[in-house]
């Protein structure tokens, strides 16, 4: 890109996203292989599965995936599959806290309980 401002939509004929080793994202962009890239949605709320910014470990922006549907149908798993890495959120089901033994725990999906600061009691 010649000017930081400028927005490039990535052909989707033009991008290959795979898995190198130990899991990294990578893969050739413009017929140039990286071995790390990063993903960043833009509008995460509105349009979760468009408008991707891919970028290297330099924070320089690539471009952007108009549409994860429009990739090949493995870079299009891989993509989504870095996305939920990125973003990984863990919904929480209940917490239970003491100001007087000082601990606090929450309680995930499979009914495990764990300290999110690492320096308390468990319940």
């Amino acid at each position: 890109m010649t000017d930081r401002y400028d927005i490039r939509l990535l052909n989707p004929d033009d991008v290959y996203f795979s898995r190198g080793e130990g899991g990294v994202f990578q893969r050739v962009v413009d017929g140039k292989p990286y071995d790390e890239l990063i993903v960043h949605w833009t509008f995460p709320f509105r349009y979760p599965s468009a408008y991707i910014s891919i970028r290297t470990t330099k924070d320089e922006e690539l471009g952007i995936v108009r549409g994860i549907e429009e990739l090949h149908l493995e870079s299009a798993i891989e993509l989504r599959k870095e996305l939920l890495f990125r973003y990984f959120i863990p919904q929480v089901y209940a917490s239970r806290a003491s100001i007087e033994s000082r601990f606090v725990a929450v309680e995930a999906a499979d009914g495990s309980w764990t300290d999110p600061f690492g320096d308390a009691q468990s319940p």
